[in-house]
């Protein structure tokens, strides 16, 4: 199991939404996805439809940690 917490952005710059909507529609499937079918407007329309998660600690945890006989690890 793994938890992050991080911050949350809108990204409103109309090129680094146009790459990132085109990295998405350029990738096979099953990661791909067309966000011109939710958002006819594109990555330049009015509607925030990019955000930016940034990771500010990690924490990871297997069986032995979930049960209390270890120590969980964090990332910051």
């Amino acid at each position: 199991m793994a938890v992050a917490d991080r911050e949350a952005e809108w990204v409103a710059d109309a090129a680094t939404r146009q790459r990132v909507w085109e990295l998405y529609r350029d990738a096979p499937a099953p990661l791909g996805y067309d966000f011109w079918s939710v958002f006819p407007d594109g990555p330049a329309g009015e509607s925030r439809s990019l955000l930016r998660l940034t990771p500010y600690r990690l924490r990871l945890a297997d069986v032995e940690t979930l049960s209390g006989r270890k120590v969980p690890s964090v990332w910051r």
